[in-house]
């Protein structure tokens, strides 16, 4: 089975450190397992995919977010990292996408949502 876990962070907090967790045991298993993370920890023994990584598009309206205002620069960043993670899932193709912490990304509640239609 291919398993696909997001969180905001590897290995801190309670939900990085409960998906670690899982990706281990899932592995331990024989399951093909990749982390998609907007913040990665270089470290990490489980197969990561940097979802914050963006076309050269995603990386001019990151600079550009620089001098909005807070609200909106977050908006910018959530909305690269909801397109990082379904250019990951199309890529991949999992049969389970396993979420830990959407609002340590500041990514929203309907994400599992979307995601399940990408």
């Amino acid at each position: 089975m291919k398993v696909l876990l997001f969180s905001d962070v590897q290995r801190k907090g309670g939900a990085g450190i409960a998906a670690h967790r899982l990706a281990r045991a899932l592995i331990a298993q024989g399951h093909d397992v990749l982390w998609a993370t907007p913040h990665p920890d270089p470290a990490s023994d489980i197969p990561t995919a940097n979802c914050r990584d963006l076309p050269a598009a995603g990386r001019a309206a990151r600079k550009v977010s620089l001098v909005l205002q807070p609200g909106q620069k977050q908006h910018i960043e959530a909305r690269a990292i909801k397109r990082g993670l379904q250019q990951i899932i199309r890529r991949f193709r999992p049969d389970v996408i396993n979420i830990h912490n959407l609002h340590g990304a500041q990514l929203p509640a309907t994400l599992p949502a979307e995601l399940s239609r990408s």
